[in-house]
């Protein structure tokens, strides 16, 4: 399943990237992650490979995060893998003028077993979880903006 979102920051590109990039960060816009953990290589580099866990209502979820190579310096590409589950996450950040930023998150999901049956019913879950992490991040990187200055 391949589906594209995307969503206008009010922040410079430079901003917005470290931002996004700064692993710690990653508790403001995604408040159901409860531990982040590099397991192999050097966090935010290419090979890098990490352990992210979610707490969903009453289920745990255990998540690797593989760090891929990028086609340009504004892009991050990354591999997530959940029991069943596979999304290859590509988000392009282009400048629009000197203060804004447009994030196009290129997703592109893969499912096996039982979540490949759940996958015919669920599409439209995984668009909103994609969109609700787009306008988190969104919020957290304006709101951080108007702290820090």
């Amino acid at each position: 399943m391949k589906f594209q979102a995307e969503i206008e920051i009010d922040l410079p590109i430079n901003d917005v990237l470290e931002l996004f990039q700064d692993p710690d960060n990653l508790f403001n816009w995604q408040p159901k992650l409860k531990s982040y953990r590099t397991i192999k290589g050097e966090s935010g580099q290419v090979g890098a490979k990490s352990k992210l866990h979610y707490q969903i209502g009453n289920r745990e979820i255990e998540m690797t995060e593989t760090i891929l190579p990028a086609t340009s310096p504004r892009d991050v590409n990354r591999l997530f893998k959940t029991k069943g589950i596979s999304n290859k996450l590509t988000s392009k950040f282009m400048p629009i003028g000197a203060n804004r930023t447009r994030w196009i998150a290129q997703n592109d999901f893969h499912f096996n077993g039982i979540m490949s049956v759940m996958s015919l019913f669920k599409k439209e879950d995984f668009k909103s979880l994609i969109n609700a992490y787009l306008k988190k991040f969104k919020e957290f990187a304006e709101q951080k903006s108007l702290v820090t200055v």
